[in-house]
């Protein structure tokens, strides 16, 4: 039968791992946006996905159904490794202000961590929204942030499974994302 082999890492460290063959594919994003060239490898966009903010449940954007990322110039942020924070920084920009950053975490535990012992507010992609732990909420953002997930295979790669991952993964990245996480509201138009 077919194993699986399941990697996290940055998108530059996995693109050469599925090139050499050590990896039958890998789902990666454009964080920040433009993925690294890499001939070898077939690139498909399997989905847009807009980032939400975390933040501690005493917050007071917590109670509001939607958040303005302006109301938060003012927090402290925890941000990404590498070159995601550009995200941030675009995103503030347009709303008007400078991000300070608080903690440097690009780990999804670490990063619930941070937030909820108050160290900081931070953006994530609407699929990590179900698996919030206790103390936290994620609301979507009135102008936001988008990433590109895409799923990379070697060229000319034909397999019937990592075909059928690939898919799954678009049809999971179209969904609401927010299925299972009873703190998120099913009308982004009311409140909490």
């Amino acid at each position: 039968g077919a194993g699986a082999v399941f990697a996290e890492d940055t998108t530059p460290r996995l693109l050469p791992r599925v090139h050499d063959g050590e990896l039958d594919l890998a789902v990666v994003t454009d964080y920040p946006p433009g993925l690294p060239a890499h001939s070898g490898l077939t690139v498909t966009h399997l989905f847009d996905e807009p980032l939400w903010c975390l933040l501690p449940t005493g917050h007071p954007l917590a109670a509001h159904a939607v958040a303005d990322l302006a109301a938060l110039a003012d927090e402290l942020w925890v941000e990404d490794y590498e070159g995601a924070a550009s995200l941030l920084t675009a995103a503030a920009a347009r709303a008007g202000f400078t991000p300070r950053a608080g903690v440097e975490c690009g780990g999804w535990l670490g990063k619930q961590g941070f937030v909820a012992t108050g160290h900081g507010v931070a953006l994530v992609p609407r699929s990590l929204v179900p698996a919030l732990r206790p103390g936290l909420v994620a609301r979507p953002l009135t102008d936001p942030p988008v990433r590109a997930v895409h799923g990379a295979v070697r060229a000319g790669e034909r397999s019937t499974a990592v075909r059928e991952f690939l898919d799954a993964v678009r049809e999971a990245g179209r969904g609401d994302g927010a299925a299972g996480n009873a703190d998120v509201p099913a009308d982004p138009n009311t409140r909490a």
